[in-house]
């Protein structure tokens, strides 16, 4: 009896040992704040650069008028559409890498090529949808007089933002654990991430960028958008860690146990 006990107890410690190099997509939250926190910085660097050097993808002169300007409608399609594909990058490239970190944690090839295909592209779709609901706030509230300026752009970036965030936490706690409980942290992580990102990025432009301008729908200068970009991507990649973790650790403590 013993024996056997012993036996038992080897193969529960190798197959606890073992669980982190699973491939399988359905398991607890393997990666560290620490992991997802570099992961995300460097897909907001990815990001930045991306947009840094190709921005706007969407321009037209046709129609312009004397002075440059475009007829209102014109210019608020292509502002629309830059600010989809600006937060879908965003979005697709988080997504992406914090799969990929949470593929590394587990040591699985598959989580980091299927599970990141995957999160990234529900990253990219929330992204996307992020950057039209977030064009239709600043529509809402541009002509606003009895709006300041930093509140405006604080409603914007929260539009933004808790957006992006709510939908790559959704994807990646459903396509990584299958928990329902997970999930929802997951979700909540980036909501909370993106709601406090939008807060903290027009205070911080407003004390140390004091010339910036805060009243236009994107970031114009390269240091205001290495800020949104880092911002936003590394509270990200610290709270939906954070949360994953506190949503499975008391399996992993109960199994543990036993």
């Amino acid at each position: 009896m013993s024996s056997e006990a012993a036996s038992d107890a080897s193969q529960t410690d190798k197959s606890e040992i073992q669980a982190p190099t699973s491939d399988s997509a359905d398991g607890a939250w393997s990666s560290r704040p620490l992991m997802g926190l570099c992961c995300a910085l460097v897909a907001g660097l990815a990001a930045w650069l991306v947009v840094h050097a190709a921005h706007p993808v969407f321009a037209t002169t046709e129609g312009a008028d004397e002075w440059g300007f475009l007829p209102l409608d014109v210019q608020w399609r292509l502002d629309r559409n830059n600010s989809m594909f600006v937060l879908g990058l965003v979005g697709g490239l988080v997504g992406l890498a914090l799969a990929i970190g949470e593929g590394l944690a587990r040591r699985s090839p598959r989580v980091m090529l299927e599970g990141g295909a995957a999160c990234g592209a529900l990253g990219l779709v929330a992204g996307g949808l992020a950057g039209y609901l977030g064009h239709r706030a600043f529509e809402q509230v541009r002509a606003n007089a009895e709006i300041n300026d930093l509140n405006k752009a604080i409603y914007v970036n929260a539009v933004f933002f808790a957006t992006l965030g709510a939908g790559v936490g959704l994807g990646l706690g459903f396509i990584l654990t299958r928990r329902p409980r997970v999930t929802v942290k997951c979700l909540i992580a980036g909501l909370l991430a993106g709601g406090l990102a939008s807060v903290i990025y027009p205070v911080i432009v407003a004390a140390l960028l004091p010339a910036a301008m805060t009243s236009v729908l994107l970031p114009l200068e390269t240091g205001e958008r290495l800020l949104w970009f880092g911002l936003l991507t590394g509270l990200l990649g610290i709270f939906i860690p954070v949360m994953a973790l506190g949503g499975c650790c008391g399996k992993t403590a109960s199994s543990s146990q036993h």
